[in-house]
């Protein structure tokens, strides 16, 4: 290609894009709502209700736990697996605000017969025989426990060094293990949540209709026509989630992406979409936004796992922020 031909292909370029396509172009548009929404969760976990330096503080003391177990015995002691799951327990969706927020972005939950307990559930009524299961439960959790005590205590009385008393050790503690796993089972049954999805599906519409009413806006739709469509696709995302969380569509692998293309297919093809509901279905909008968010949460999470060294516990490669 001769440089002329360069040259005039490199003029037609820089006449084709201009400034005002960082806020007039969809392509744009999605990257900055979605590093907004970055930004806002950034700011909501440092400044929010989770201390960064005390959770900084109770890693590094649980790792150095992790690290003196690990040094101190051949296999993997009560204390290990103790200070493995606190350490598991911290994370942002465990502090009140995450839990609000978490309540706050729910989808409607799995139901089987009524679709209305996809969205309200009472407390249900506790069996006898469930509080019995789960008193039982936890006595064989304190039985193992204490078998498991008893018998690494024994280990270290040895030093260690002998092998019988080792391989009791394990075995006891992989008893006190799975008697854990059996209660926690039990203790869901004792302990029915009820919750009410209607609130949050109504507030999560109007927060996602600003948020992206706000960039349309700026693409030339105004907001009072953009508003009713957005609420209209919303609607048939919820409807969506809502079959997709039957148990027998769980069964048989049937989601709400899957549904939600039926849905779309559907009315397309009979009623056809509505003419006032159009300046809202901007599926690649959409899309976009949420490849972004995509994209950020493997880049964070690949930061994550390879954070300053001093973050991790012995034995794994994997790094702790």
């Amino acid at each position: 290609m001769s440089d002329s031909s360069q040259d005039h292909n490199r003029a037609a370029m820089r006449q084709a894009w201009d400034w005002s396509d960082l806020w007039k172009k969809e392509d744009y548009w999605a990257i900055w709502l979605a590093f907004g929404l970055l930004g806002l969760g950034l700011v909501l976990y440092f400044f929010g209700s989770l201390s960064i330096q005390e959770t900084n503080a109770k890693i590094r003391e649980l790792n150095d736990r992790l690290r003196a177990a690990s040094d101190r015995a051949p296999f993997k002691t009560l204390d290990w697996h103790e200070a493995l799951e606190a350490k598991r327990k911290l994370k942002a969706t465990g502090t009140p605000l995450g839990k609000r927020i978490q309540a706050f972005t729910a989808t409607p939950q799995s139901w089987k017969g009524n679709p209305f307990w996809a969205f309200v559930q009472r407390p249900k009524t506790v069996s006898q025989a469930d509080r019995d299961a789960y008193d039982q439960a936890q006595a064989e959790v304190e039985r193992t426990y204490q078998s498991a005590q008893s018998a690494e205590q024994l280990a270290t009385e040895m030093e260690f060094q002998d092998q019988t008393h080792n391989a009791s050790s394990v075995e006891a503690i992989d008893a006190w293990r799975s008697a854990q796993s059996l209660e926690a089972k039990a203790k869901k049954k004792v302990s029915p949540s009820s919750y009410n999805r209607v609130p949050g599906l109504i507030g999560l519409a109007g927060m996602l209709a600003v948020f992206f009413g706000f960039g349309r806006h700026y693409m030339g739709t105004s907001l009072r026509r953009f508003l009713p469509g957005f609420f209209f696709v919303f609607l048939i995302g919820v409807l969506a989630y809502t079959i997709g969380a039957n148990s027998m569509m769980k069964e048989r692998g049937i989601g709400y992406a899957a549904w939600a293309i039926l849905l779309g297919l559907l009315i397309s093809n009979t009623l056809g979409t509505p003419r006032w509901a159009r300046p809202a279905v901007a599926t690649e909008y959409y899309i976009k936004t949420g490849l972004v968010l995509l994209g950020a949460e493997i880049l964070f999470g690949k930061i994550l796992l390879i954070a300053p060294p001093g973050y991790g516990w012995p034995g794994s490669s994997r790094r702790w922020f």
